[in-house]
């Protein structure tokens, strides 16, 4: 198992694995931001 991770023999596969993590890990977090953000504020009414 430790050789494994020195020296992969299945590089290809590890990127696939780790795109879809990363995917199954963004879809959501911005899904959440998009649907809970604040639609009335107004520009320049932070000031």
């Amino acid at each position: 198992m430790l050789s494994e991770l020195v020296r992969p023999r299945q590089r290809p596969v590890t990127n696939v694995v780790a795109v879809f993590v990363i995917a199954a890990t963004l879809v959501p977090i911005l899904l959440a931001y998009f649907l809970t953000r604040d639609t009335d504020r107004v520009d320049g009414g932070g000031k």
